[in-house]
C-alpha cells in the first residue's frame, strides 16, 4: 500500500530490495492506491526494477481502519511496537 506522495521512500526501499535480493529473482511488484496512481509515479518506479509492475486501486473502504477497531488501540499498540 502506497501513495504518490510516497516516491521517494520507495525509491530508497526498492532500490534496497533490488540490491540484496530481487535483482536475481525478479518477483513481480504490486502496488495498491485509494486513488489513481499518477504516470510520473509509475514511470519513475517501473525505473527500478527490471520486474513486473502492477499498479491497482483499492475502494477508501478497504484503506481506512475498520470501524470496528478502536483506533486508541491501534495507537497506543503501535506506540508499544516501537
Amino acid at each position: 500500500l502506497c501513495r504518490n506522495s510516497d516516491i521517494d521512500g520507495l525509491k530508497q526501499s526498492i532500490g534496497q530490495l533490488e540490491s540484496r535480493f530481487n535483482s536475481r529473482y525478479n518477483y513481480p511488484y504490486t502496488f495498491l492506491n485509494d486513488v489513481p496512481f499518477t504516470e510520473d509515479f509509475k514511470r519513475e518506479v517501473s525505473k527500478l526494477s527490471n520486474s513486473t509492475m502492477q499498479f491497482g486501486l483499492i475502494s477508501k473502504a478497504a484503506w481506512e481502519i475498520p470501524s470496528w477497531i478502536s483506533r486508541k488501540k491501534a495507537k497506543e499498540a503501535r506506540v508499544a511496537m516501537k
